[in-house]
């Protein structure tokens, strides 16, 4: 293995920014003004950093268009899939301001560009659901990202500035809407990594608060209930806990039925309960022909399994049972 792949093999889960050393400046950490372990410690947990010495690795210059002479900053995806070079003059406060656009600050809000938005979106946790700020953002934004712990843990607010910028992202990210000049947009991609990415959806209620506040709760999964499912938040429902069993029942009630919460208490811990409350969406998503119906996945991505008998407690008990403890 050559010292970029062993380089890249490193942490794999995380992102690697390679900093080429110009000429003069190896035996130093501060490179034409960029303070690599500054930027390590801002970074700490998110990118991998390393450093290649002025006039080594000829090989690995060439591959990468750097001359030997020059300093250069190159970033990697974790799949290895994209590499890009940082813009302008390599400084640490710019580099640092560069790299804050690759990353998912919890709790925070990331800039986000069309440039970095699919960068952004292939290193989040699969079954993370993005928020956009386009344009004008509210000026209590970034205070939504803090409301809740399950805020901060399943949703990644972003911030796109810029109307050009912004109705450009807006179109990438499937919106098919231009950003206006002022009041700005908000759209949400539920699971960006789920099936592919998902269908963009453009927030059209009032930009309060609360009213906000509460339309990204639809797109919340508690999966220490019994999790009440949508077209908003299947996709992560089924990104959660990707090789734990999931339990689906077709409702044509609007609560959650008392056999339904017992076998949760008693195999939650190991089954991922969801409910869908009449949502036609959905049943014709899983060709539900007939409510009430409860299905089975032994884990996500594989094939459904069907309860074939009648709901009552034993049968049913039975049907979780097996799938909470298989081989028993």
């Amino acid at each position: 293995m050559d010292t970029e792949g062993r380089f890249l093999s490193v942490l794999p889960t995380l992102p690697k920014a390679l900093l080429f050393l110009p000429e003069g400046e190896e035996n130093t950490t501060k490179v034409a003004e960029v303070d690599v372990n500054r930027l390590g410690q801002l970074f700490a947990g998110q990118i991998y950093f390393g450093k290649v010495p002025a006039g080594k690795e000829a090989a690995l210059r060439e591959r990468h268009a750097v001359p030997c002479g020059d300093g250069a900053l190159l970033l990697f995806a974790r799949d290895r899939q994209a590499c890009l070079r940082y813009p302008g003059v390599l400084g640490t406060s710019g580099v640092a301001d560069w790299l804050r656009g690759f990353v998912h600050r919890p709790g925070g809000v990331s800039p986000v560009t069309p440039a970095s938005c699919d960068f952004v979106f292939n290193h989040l946790p699969p079954a993370m659901t993005v928020v956009v700020a386009l344009g004008a953002a509210p000026a209590y934004y970034a205070q939504l990202a803090q409301v809740t712990p399950d805020f901060k843990k399943d949703l990644c607010f972003a911030h796109c500035c810029g109307t050009a910028e912004a109705t450009e992202l807006c179109l990438q990210l499937g919106g098919e809407t231009d950003v206006p000049a002022e009041g700005g947009r908000i759209l949400v991609v539920p699971s960006a990594k789920g099936t592919g990415r998902a269908t963009a959806v453009v927030y059209e209620g009032e930009l309060s608060q609360g009213a906000l506040q509460g339309f990204l709760a639809r797109f919340i999964v508690d999966t220490h209930d019994v999790a009440r499912l949508t077209t908003n938040n299947i996709d992560t429902f089924f990104q959660k806990e990707l090789h734990r069993p999931k339990l689906l029942l077709f409702s044509s009630h609007l609560g959650t039925p008392a056999l339904y919460r017992k076998l949760f208490k008693k195999y939650g811990k190991a089954v991922s309960f969801g409910i869908v409350n009449q949502d036609k969406g959905l049943q014709e998503m899983f060709n539900v022909a007939k409510i009430p119906f409860l299905m089975s996945f032994a884990r996500t991505g594989a094939k459904p399994g069907a309860f074939q008998s009648r709901l009552v407690e034993d049968e049913v008990a039975a049907f979780v049972r097996a799938l909470a403890e298989p081989g028993q």
